[in-house]
């Protein structure tokens, strides 16, 4: 969250369209997921929502981006509770 933002789904816009340049409507919020590594702790507040918009990462953010099938994501190395938040996107069904 920066000082400017006023609510989880604000920051979730914003970071959505700073990111990957997509416009977010948060609908609902999944989950959240913590994870910690040495002396360090992230949590991550995960929404499901629509986008609209041109996929255009920002580089210094973002190294790359794609579409992957749920079985592709499993060799995957992804940052953070990501693929806890893909398996539990898969287990509601969402993919």
């Amino acid at each position: 969250m920066e000082p400017s933002d006023d609510s989880l789904e604000s920051t979730a816009i914003r970071e959505v369209k700073e990111e990957v340049n997509l416009d977010f409507v948060p609908e609902k919020k999944l989950n959240f997921y913590e994870s910690r590594w040495d002396d360090t702790r992230s949590v991550s507040h995960v929404f499901i929502g629509s986008f609209s918009g041109e996929l255009r990462h920002l580089e210094s953010e973002v190294s790359e981006t794609g579409w992957f099938t749920y079985d592709e994501t499993k060799e995957l190395d992804i940052a953070f509770a990501y693929m806890d938040t893909i398996d539990d996107l898969r287990g509601m069904d969402l993919l």
